[in-house]
């Protein structure tokens, strides 16, 4: 996995030069203070932060959303991280263990359309993930109103997607072993 997330900023990079992003084993959930590591890590990365970024940035009640940068969090058991982009481009990222995904769960929230077309069926719950967290205040009420499609390989074990919703991203999609990461960026 120590190459997975360089692999996955740099393919976010095609999409949008000005991506930055961090990911670490102990930003993961089972770890005391992750949440609060992963918020200082931006905010000592992210230029032209105002007084009330950091505000915004400390309050872990809600997700961070500075004035100057789109900014997403995820993290799971054992790995954690950030993906920010400059304004007004907007982004979404999302790790999971793929043994944690349920189909049940992927069948509630896709179509049979998208299902028969992803490569896989847990592919699908790790790009909404991304792509919802993208839309920011554009979230829709829930995520079956959202379509992923467009699935093609690009590399090995990574796929290229696009996100169709209130507004179309484009995504990336990287397995690593047991792990599932994914990136959406909306221009």
């Amino acid at each position: 996995m120590s190459d997975t997330f360089p692999r996955l900023l740099a393919e976010v990079r095609a999409l949008n030069h000005a991506v930055l992003g961090e990911c670490r084993p102990e930003w993961g959930a089972r770890y005391p203070g992750s949440r609060v590591s992963i918020r200082l890590a931006m905010r000592g990365a992210l230029p032209a932060l105002d007084p009330a970024d950091l505000v915004d940035l400390a309050d872990m009640s809600e997700p961070p959303r500075p004035s100057r940068w789109s900014v997403s969090v995820s993290h799971t058991h054992d790995l954690g991280g950030w993906l920010a982009v400059p304004r007004p481009a907007q982004i979404g990222w999302d790790v999971e263990l793929e043994a944690r995904i349920k189909l049940s769960t992927i069948e509630r929230v896709c179509s049979k359309d998208e299902l028969e077309l992803a490569p896989e069926a847990a592919f699908l719950w790790c790009a909404k993930e991304a792509f919802f967290k993208a839309l920011e205040d554009e979230q829709p009420a829930a995520i079956p109103q959202l379509t992923i499609g467009d699935w093609t390989a690009h590399g090995v074990s990574m796929w290229r997607w696009r996100g169709l919703g209130p507004r179309n991203g484009e995504g990336i999609l990287i397995r690593d072993g047991g792990w599932l990461i994914a990136a959406s960026v909306i221009a």
